[in-house]
């Protein structure tokens, strides 16, 4: 199974069960950007993504990977906080910040897998988009080792690395 596929079902399931204002949990496929009228989403939603991850040998062909998971918090702002606002409407309209701290007082410091180490938080960004949805975008670092790719091959399935390096290097 793919480490990624690993990440997004722990992610999933320890949100689903333990923040309940969370109406959806899903990969991030640009649902929020791809849309015309309304997202076709439950708000508020969170939506995972793992952009831009590097990859080491650690030995064997097993790897050790670095990078980024992506949590996007979407919420449909419909409640004040201005200054005019009653306590309640600002109670509600504040109400997406305290998701998203209960979202993070789960991740940050969570082992996907016994293979990953924890997920620390690194930054958190926020946006406006069409029709009322605001974002809270929080970025966490996580390390993983993976030996889903250090396999034995079997005789004329993959050359070994020593013939595919003097291949490249004679040139022909």
């Amino acid at each position: 199974m793919s480490p990624f596929s690993t990440i997004y079902k722990s992610i999933r399931n320890i949100l689903n069960v333990n923040v309940p204002n969370v109406a959806q949990v899903d990969m991030d496929y640009g649902q929020l950007r791809l849309y015309e009228g309304r997202a076709a989403l439950k708000f508020p939603c969170v939506l995972l993504d793992f952009p831009g991850w590097s990859f080491s040998n650690i030995g064997g062909l097993a790897q050790i990977g670095q990078g980024p998971v992506i949590v996007t918090i979407a919420f449909a702002a419909y409640s004040r906080t201005d200054s005019k606002a009653t306590d309640s409407m600002l109670d509600r309209g504040l109400e997406f910040l305290d998701i998203e701290q209960e979202v993070c007082e789960w991740l940050h410091g969570f082992a996907p897998a016994q293979s990953m180490g924890y997920l620390i938080r690194q930054t958190a960004t926020s946006a406006n988009l069409p029709d009322g949805i605001r974002t809270r975008v929080i970025t966490f670092a996580l390390e993983l080792e993976d030996y889903s790719l250090a396999r034995v091959y079997t005789e004329g399935a993959k050359p070994p690395l020593e013939t595919a390096t003097q291949i490249a290097g004679s040139g022909g």
